[in-house]
């Protein structure tokens, strides 16, 4: 339930939405925040990929955001890169959509040890700063810019439908998910079969594939770009 005193800074966080993670978030003060995110899927621990959403913004309130259980040794946090962000107000008003923003990130290892009686190895914090533009935002914060499956649905289903494009294309199923959801692939090539062109079974092809964990979204984006 959102605060009742109208005056309370205490931002409200929620991750129950398609490719959202973030498994806790602990107030220190009314200006930072500890989270923890949940392993990526179908790992033995390994964290990277973040996606939250957070309410009850004020104008002109700077927040810190202490993402505690990161496992990698380095991070392109520490070499320019910034945090994914989406306002529902920008995006209202200015049309503005996902964008890059953040101030004071660094990367660092944070002394607290994965396990406490077998390993010497510790957890990493990425931290980062954000001032609200708006009172009454939503705001979503991801470690890049998200691509959901859903989006991937319909992109192929926007592919298909195209009758320029949808000539060319036939979608099968290699497999389905731990979920129970199909993973497709799609073969791109004339289906003639006159005498001008090959038998389907005698071209050469060439396979391109992209994005194998949760955070490497950037992939699937290329992906569509060269689809």
């Amino acid at each position: 339930m959102p605060p009742t005193d109208e005056n309370d800074k205490t931002l409200m966080f929620e991750s129950r939405f398609e490719s959202g993670n973030l498994y806790l978030a602990q107030k220190v003060s009314d200006s930072e925040y500890n989270l923890l995110m949940q392993n990526d899927v179908n790992t033995c621990g390994h964290t990277q990929w973040f996606f939250f959403r957070v309410m009850n913004t004020k104008a002109g309130h700077k927040v810190k955001f202490n993402i505690l259980n990161y496992s990698k040794p380095d991070s392109l946090f520490n070499y320019g890169m910034k945090v994914s962000i989406y306002s529902d107000r920008l995006a209202e008003e200015k049309k503005v959509g996902w964008h890059k923003g953040g101030e004071d990130i660094s990367y660092f290892a944070n002394g607290i040890r994965k396990d406490v009686l077998y390993s010497s190895k510790s957890f990493y914090t990425a931290t980062f700063t954000y001032k609200f533009k708006y009172s009454g935002d939503s705001i979503y914060f991801a470690y890049s810019q998200p691509y959901s499956y859903s989006e991937l649905r319909d992109d192929i289903a926007g592919i298909e439908a195209d009758p320029d494009r949808g000539c060319f294309v036939t979608t099968k199923t290699l497999c389905t998910t731990l979920a129970g959801n199909p993973c497709e692939y799609l073969t791109i090539t004339s289906k003639k079969k006159d005498k001008d062109v090959l038998d389907l079974a005698k071209r050469k092809g060439i396979i391109i594939t992209a994005r194998v964990h949760p955070g490497e979204t950037v992939g699937s984006h290329m992906m569509k770009g060269v689809l």
